[in-house]
């Protein structure tokens, strides 16, 4: 705090010594804003302000900085205005304006900005290449190359200064070349090796890298370098902020949160700080600590990154209709191009544990809109909606195991019961009532069990429902895709439509057998619920299994084809036996031909023996 009142009261002595419109030093909030401590920056430039000095646009576009990184989007587009106001052409205002037209997708607009940002700067400025070149990196892929280009040529320019290598490292982190970028950061620490920033953003980097590879020599080296950049300058902010996430991920939570605390003080209680803090704070599980801390910061301000953390905290607590109010009011009047992807994801979240799947899969489609690389979002989620019922299966599987436990229990104490009844009957009693006890356990245990398995049904048509959304935006039919889908149909009890989805199996490989085995359970459970029409809705599914595997060398079929075709024709011999289910309606000359094939594969077939042999006594 002494050095910026020093500097402060500096630029004042200075302008009183030459009079108006001297250029004050700006290096000293640059550099803050660039670690971190942007609290100090901005009290610093907003000092400026209301002073007659020559590059009060300067003062103006680091303003626009600060609200950016913030990401109060319109705050920063007034800032980057007003720098225009003080200077039409002021080379780094322009190239504010180009920034914000970069973010908001208005690419011919900003490419325009940003070529006469360089034009007025007449390459007197390094700042002004670098603010340029950042723009860029804001754009598609012609955009990011020219930023390449750019920050290529800065270098060969300012080759000691540090920051073309920095913001090179951001563009192979872009581009996802993470060791390049660690090898610009390298080549910086040749020029600066005493700059805490540099050190905290390559433990930045391989924090990063560490979270993708999962590989633990990854968290160590970041760690390393942010301890190196806390030697540097032990009051440097974003270094405790790294570390604190490197030691969450390591489950150190009071080391962790005494980083965290730290980077918010050191930021002077910056309103982003303290924002963050609270998202630590919900990462590390402390959700209503979180919203105290939120809460705290709304008395002051309120931001958008704010209502966004609340809403996903507020539905992670259960609390859809809190955490709908915050992102309501977080994309009330928010532009379309400063609307992250996670923003449609949490929404879809919301309403999708509100059983709003209408809505929420409305919020979905727009997220893999902005996102394309979340095509595999609905597999996902009816992969973990899979493993949810699998899961509730385990336990009513554990029921089943005990409830027969329990059985066996009570047949023992049944078998003591029958030998002690004659020669102990007080004994026998006792045993007779453990028998009676344990049976009570057994059945209670079974409707336990009974009551799990219908858990499992809702669980599985979630699954069914994403595996559909899955099939919806997939390039091309996908056989895996829809024998999933058939499955979650199935294990919902959607019998019918799971029926559909394994003949669409049927559609790509004919000989997959698994879709024609289902297919048979499903016609036995369909017929089962309706006994007395008879309609022998197992005969489609077994007719379909004998015309694919029928005509094959049976030597040449494995084990399971052979079975499920010997079911087939045993399905079919006794639907042209008996076809109404009348007694006396029978047919030998239509069933002979099945019970022939039946034989040739496996002459030892037991269970077609009664009706052949009926067949060969009636003729």
């Amino acid at each position: 705090m002494l050095k910026r009142v020093l500097t402060f009261c500096a630029s004042v002595i200075l302008l009183a010594q030459t009079g108006a419109f001297a250029q004050v030093d700006l290096s000293n909030a640059i550099a803050n804003i660039r670690g971190g401590k942007t609290a100090e920056a901005q009290e610093e430039l907003e000092g400026y302000t209301t002073q007659k000095i020559k590059n009060k646009d300067q003062v103006y576009y680091w303003l626009g900085m600060i609200d950016y990184l913030g990401e109060n989007y319109e705050g920063a587009r007034e800032d980057f205005q007003k720098a225009l106001e003080e200077k039409p052409r002021s080379p780094i205002g322009t190239a504010g304006k180009g920034r914000m037209e970069m973010l908001d997708g208005e690419l011919a607009d900003a490419n325009l900005s940003l070529e006469n940002a360089l034009k007025y700067g007449k390459g007197k400025d390094p700042e002004v290449e670098f603010a340029v070149a950042e723009a860029y990196l804001l754009g598609g892929r012609s955009e990011i190359a020219e930023a390449k280009k750019i920050l290529y040529q800065t270098r060969e320019k300012y080759p000691e200064n540090p920051q073309s290598y920095i913001l090179l490292a951001t563009y192979y982190k872009q581009t996802g070349v993470p060791e390049l970028a660690i090898e610009e950061f390298e080549k910086a620490i040749t020029i600066v090796d005493n700059s805490p920033s540099l050190y905290a953003s390559l433990a930045e980097l391989y924090f990063e890298q560490g979270k993708e590879t999962n590989q633990g020599a990854d968290f160590k080296k970041a760690l390393d370098f942010a301890n190196q950049a806390i030697e540097l300058d032990s009051e440097y902010p974003p270094a405790y902020r790294v570390r604190a996430e490197i030691r969450l991920i390591q489950k150190k939570f009071g080391d962790a949160r005494d980083d965290m605390e730290r980077y918010v003080e050191l930021t002077g209680n910056d309103v982003k700080a303290r924002i963050r803090y609270a998202s630590f704070l919900y990462l590390s599980g402390d959700f209503d600590e979180a919203l105290g801390e939120l809460q705290e910061i709304k008395e002051d301000t309120v931001t958008k990154v704010m209502l966004r953390l609340e809403g996903i905290i507020q539905n992670q607590k259960g609390n859809q209709d809190a955490a709908l109010a915050a992102m309501d009011e977080y994309f009330k009047d928010r532009k379309e191009q400063y609307i992250i992807w996670e923003d449609y994801k949490t929404m879809g979240d919301i309403y999708r544990a509100k059983d709003d799947l209408t809505q929420a899969d409305e919020y979905y489609s727009k997220m893999i809109m902005k996102n394309p690389a979340k095509d595999v979002f609905y597999e996902e989620l009816a992969d973990s909606y899979n493993k949810q019922a699998k899961g509730i299966k385990a336990e009513a599987a554990q029921l089943r195991k005990d409830s027969r436990a329990a059985l066996k229990k009570a047949q023992e104490a049944t078998n003591e019961y029958n030998t002690l009844r004659e020669t102990d009957p007080e004994a026998a009693k006792a045993k007779f009532a453990v028998r009676e006890e344990q049976l009570g356990i057994s059945e209670d245990l079974k409707a336990q069990m009974a009551t799990k398995m219908e858990e499992t049904k809702p669980v599985y048509a979630l699954e069914a429902h994403y595996r559909e959304k899955a099939l919806e935006i997939a390039e091309s039919e996908s056989l895996t895709l829809i024998y999933k889908l058939a499955l979650a149909q199935y294990n919902a009890g959607m019998l019918k439509e799971a029926d559909e989805t394994f003949k669409r199996c049927h559609e790509l490989k004919a000989d997959y057998l698994a879709p024609y085995s289902y297919r048979m359970r499903i016609a036995n459970s369909l017929e089962g619920e309706d006994e007395e029409t008879m309609d022998w809705l197992v005969k489609v599914p077994a007719t379909d299994i004998a015309n694919v595997w029928g005509e094959m060398d049976a030597a040449s079929l494995g084990a399971k084809e052979k079975e499920a075709l010997l079911v087939a024709y045993e399905v079919l011999a006794n639907y042209n036996f008996n076809p109404t289910g009348e007694d006396g309606n029978y047919h030998c000359d239509d069933a002979q031909p099945f019970v022939d094939k039946i034989y040739e594969i496996s002459p030892d077939y037991a269970r077609i023996k009664s009706l052949a042999d009926y067949c060969a006594e009636n003729r």
